[in-house]
């Protein structure tokens, strides 16, 4: 998980604890087992009717691959830096690209399918943008399914309270004015729990796994024009100015003052040195 991401979490955390639960005469009382039971349970079990079994175990694999795991920072430099080694040892080495480290499995993928003498150009273009495409729709289903789920906890804690409610009034004749109040808070926290979960873990994930998405999908295309630009075997000057099109200003900035490191074949393995060293560059990798 991004330093951000943890930074995000513990205020919200912070927040809600002092911002709702303090303010609360019984704290201890809002970890009511049989409201969170209602809403996980609810959730879980809605989950399964709308979708086949193993939806449920890719919700579990996004929570610990977006939730737990450090997403695949794709700096646009290593992914230049790389087409550039391609585009220099095209024709020349190719076994030393086929045992390159590549920045992006991608990358890999693609520099293996454009050493593939069979393919023509149109042929390069089209796999790799059906590819690419593939890679976005199903990076978007996952999108689909958080959101999907997001609307389930909110409705089981409305559904909770209402029960709730209707305890509390089919007990007015029997239980005094404490009852009363008593009854309608533990009605309120299943909603609570619901709300809680829908809105603090379940949609900023779902948020968190479409930004992330968004950017994988700027990465495989940039990786598929590279490539496609290799193809036609431009000259490495031409080639260094056409790629700086997928860049920002300020990457292009960074990308000019280690450019002259990148154009040295003897160099190549050694632009890690560079990059890391420039605190532009590490700010725009971790943005």
């Amino acid at each position: 998980m991004k330093s951000s991401s943890v930074l995000g979490f513990f205020i919200l955390l912070i927040t809600v604890y002092f911002g709702a639960i303090m303010v609360l005469p019984d704290q201890e009382a809002v970890v009511n087992p049989s409201s969170i039971l209602l809403v996980v349970g609810g959730t879980v079990s809605a989950f399964l009717i709308a979708f086949p079994l193993k939806g449920l175990n890719r919700v579990f694999g996004l929570f610990i691959k977006r939730g737990f795991n450090k997403p695949l920072v794709s700096q646009k430099m290593y992914i230049v830096r790389d087409l550039m080694q391609v585009l220099m040892l095209v024709d020349k080495d190719d076994q030393r690209i086929m045992n390159g480290n590549f920045a992006h499995p991608f990358l890999k993928e693609g520099a293996y399918l454009l050493l593939d003498k069979e393919l023509n150009y149109d042929d390069l273009e089209y796999i790799l943008y059906q590819r690419a495409e593939n890679f976005h729709i199903n990076n978007k289903k996952d999108h689909k399914i958080l959101e999907s789920l997001a609307k389930f906890p909110p409705a089981f804690g409305l559904l909770g309270s209402v029960t709730g409610i209707i305890a509390m009034l089919m007990s007015l004749g029997t239980a005094g004015k404490e009852a009363i109040g008593e009854g309608m808070a533990v009605a309120l926290l299943t909603t609570f729990w619901g709300i809680a979960i829908a809105n603090m873990i379940i949609l900023p994930l779902a948020d968190f796994t479409d930004r992330m998405n968004e950017e994988d999908k700027e990465t495989r295309d940039l990786i598929v024009d590279g490539l496609l630009l290799i193809k036609g075997r431009p000259d490495i000057g031409v080639f260094s100015k056409k790629i700086r099109s997928f860049m920002t200003m300020k990457e292009r900035a960074v990308y000019r003052s280690i450019e002259s490191d990148i154009l040295k074949e003897s160099n190549l393995y050694d632009i890690e040195s560079h990059i890391a060293k420039n605190q532009e560059m590490v700010k725009l990798g971790n943005d």
